[in-house]
């Protein structure tokens, strides 16, 4: 339960096979499977009685009754024409916000009403889908870039100019349509679905004719300061305590990438786990991390852009997308991680200030088997090359002690030697020897030693 009452989920299972009417008793839902939506209870699978059609239903808080029903008002706008396959240059286009998505791509709510037996809100939305969930570790890179990460950066993009962030993205936020008997959908942009609309957040967008309701607004802003539900995916910033964001969206956007090609993320056997969270999200930003062996290094590149981004303004993921279509098409013709590239965006661009600081204050990483790895003990080689680059710039630069009470010593001794009381004055000088070796023989007496 959040600190917040109208904030409150039902986290309880219900039991399956249950019916459910809405407020009026003019529809009745048959909810028949469930789907573990932790912490964010559960989510049910069932048929409309009516017309025999296949729902999604899910229990949301009072908060989320009244964000449904805003999101549901706002897609009315929305154009409802499918969008047609474009080229390169298109979708570039189409990802800085000049063109919508398919329509397709949002699943459409059917209801939000109130339930009279349990006493709460829930949500009905429409379509016959398989959540994300079930592909988690049965996705190659290239097809996770192709049929999820590329659709998620053009929908996310296009909620961020119609003034709305996503807030609490998941890997259970995503439908998939099944494709044959296979159980996988295939690699176009228009067969993945996104939902979760009862946690999503509203802000003004300038140049817009309509207005957001204050109370909408106000929602929203309580929400993006207050604690995210869920560590697993919610951004660096967000976890040390800034507000959420529109950057925030596209890191939950890529850990969700890595738990669907690699089957889990670093901190999956610990989600709870703040400390541990934190210092694998740290560590995925230093260049030393390996934690993905069979995954191109170069990928991390993509949080380090992320965290370039300006949290007050709509991002521009041009160069996001160039990015990545780069790292996943190398990776496809060679068909192996480039591990080895040292001189990579992110190995070039890296904080070595930031990464020293780190080794400092979380020398430990606990990986997937709980074991204690002190990887982080070494210093990252961008920083070993700085201290060589400084040594041959001055050998004695790290023997160097500035001890500021030997310094205040020599201060008071300089003053104390150049103190005209302590000046002597110094003696007669002593009457000069004769230098036989500039004399003339002939001047220099002898005496005959008979």
């Amino acid at each position: 339960m959040a600190s917040n009452t109208n904030e409150y989920l039902l986290e309880e299972q219900l039991v399956l096979p249950q019916n459910i009417s809405n407020e009026c008793n003019t529809n009745k839902f048959m909810i028949k499977e469930s789907i573990k939506d932790s912490p964010f209870g559960y989510i049910y699978i069932g048929s409309e009685f009516n017309q025999n059609k296949d729902i999604i239903l899910k229990f949301i808080s009072k908060n989320g009754y009244l964000m449904a029903r805003e999101i549901m008002q706002l897609m009315t706008t929305w154009d409802e024409d499918k969008a047609k396959n474009m080229g390169m240059k298109s979708i570039i286009k189409s990802l800085a916000g000049n063109d919508k998505p398919n329509k397709n791509t949002f699943i459409d709510i059917l209801e939000v009403q109130w339930n009279n037996e349990a006493k709460n809100c829930f949500m009905v939305m429409g379509k016959k889908l398989n959540n994300l969930i079930d592909l988690v570790g049965k996705v190659s890179k290239y097809d996770g870039w192709k049929g999820f990460y590329y659709f998620g950066l053009k929908t996310l993009a296009y909620l961020h100019r119609q003034g709305v962030i996503v807030n609490n993205l998941k890997t259970t936020s995503f439908w998939y349509a099944p494709s044959g008997d296979k159980g996988s959908y295939e690699n176009e942009y228009d067969k993945i679905f996104i939902a979760d609309y009862e946690f999503w957040c509203r802000f003004e967008v300038e140049n817009k004719t309509y207005t957001v309701d204050p109370q909408i607004l106000e929602l929203s802003k309580q929400r993006l300061r207050n604690r995210p539900l869920s560590l697993t995916y919610c951004s660096l910033g967000r976890q040390k305590g800034e507000p959420g964001c529109a950057k925030s969206d596209y890191e939950s956007l890529f850990y969700i990438y890595l738990e669907l090609i690699n089957g889990k993320l670093p901190w999956s056997t610990f989600p709870n786990n703040e400390v541990l969270v934190r210092n694998g999200k740290t560590a995925m930003r230093t260049p030393s991390y390996r934690e993905f062996g069979n995954l191109d290094t170069r990928l991390y590149d993509i949080l380090y852009m992320i965290d370039r981004m300006s949290p007050h303004k709509v991002p521009n993921i041009s160069k996001l997308y160039n990015k990545f279509v780069g790292i996943v098409k190398t990776a496809s013709i060679q068909g192996k991680p480039q591990n080895d590239d040292e001189n990579s965006y992110f190995m070039c661009k890296v904080n070595a200030l930031k990464a020293s600081k780190f080794t400092k204050e979380e020398p430990l990483l606990i990986d997937y088997y709980g074991k204690q790895n002190e990887i982080l003990n070494k210093k990252p080689k961008c920083l070993i090359l700085e201290e060589k680059i400084s040594r041959l710039k001055n050998p004695y630069e790290h023997e160097v002690i500035n001890d500021p009470i030997e310094e205040k010593l020599k201060i008071l001794n300089i003053k104390r030697i150049n103190d005209p009381k302590n000046v002597c004055k110094s003696p007669e000088k002593p009457k000069m020897r004769i230098d036989v070796s500039t004399t003339a023989y002939n001047t220099v007496k002898t005496k005959t030693i008979k």
